[in-house]
């Protein structure tokens, strides 16, 4: 029974990455390089495997923007994956009337809404919001000011709060990313910081 339940988890494991693979194919980020909107999934899986997901959060990983970007629905998600993974994937996605909202306004509304969530959410959340970090660093979308990445950071960090003292380790990482973005967009924070002394 335990080797069939292992083949199962890896079966919807490789089958969540398949779907994934199949439909954000069709994206790109929008980074210099236009880099394939899987890069960032898979990094966010990789994360979730490497810090002690489980496999439905794995699973969850691979289809976490998957209802945002895609013509996928939370419903068809469920009917292939079932409702522990459709769960976390809901908690994972924003309502439909965060798309139209102001960065600033999205992500705080984002912090507010994971705080109620599953701590098994919020872990793979954290996650994400590392993934994105380090990519605004590395890669920032070509249409984004450094006033603009330097808002997204600090979003991130609300929500990676939410999330605070589930997973140490990756808690670290994000500091550690985020100790680098103030570095980074140093003459931002200080511009920002001289107008809220004034």
């Amino acid at each position: 029974y335990g080797i069939l339940a292992m083949r199962v988890l890896q079966t919807m494991n490789t089958l969540a990455r398949a779907l994934a693979t199949e439909h954000h194919s069709l994206y790109h980020l929008y980074d210099a390089d236009q880099s394939p909107a899987l890069e960032h999934i898979t990094q966010v899986a990789g994360f979730v495997g490497r810090h002690g997901g489980d496999d439905a959060m794995i699973a969850a990983a691979w289809l976490h923007d998957i209802v945002e970007d895609t013509e996928v629905t939370l419903e068809q998600v469920e009917d292939r994956f079932g409702t522990e993974v459709a769960g976390l994937v809901d908690g994972l996605t924003d309502p439909d009337h965060f798309e139209a909202m102001p960065l600033e306004q999205r992500k705080r509304l984002q912090a507010q809404r994971i705080r109620s969530q599953p701590d098994r959410v919020k872990c793979i959340k954290l996650c994400d919001q590392l993934s994105n970090v380090l990519r605004i660093m590395d890669k920032p979308p070509t249409d984004w000011d450094e006033r603009k990445q330097w808002t997204y950071v600090q979003g991130a960090r609300a929500i990676a709060r939410e999330c605070n003292g589930l997973w140490p380790e990756l808690d670290t990482k994000f500091d550690q990313a985020y100790e680098r973005a103030t570095k980074h967009f140093g003459r931002v924070v200080s511009a920002q910081s001289g107008q809220d002394g004034s």
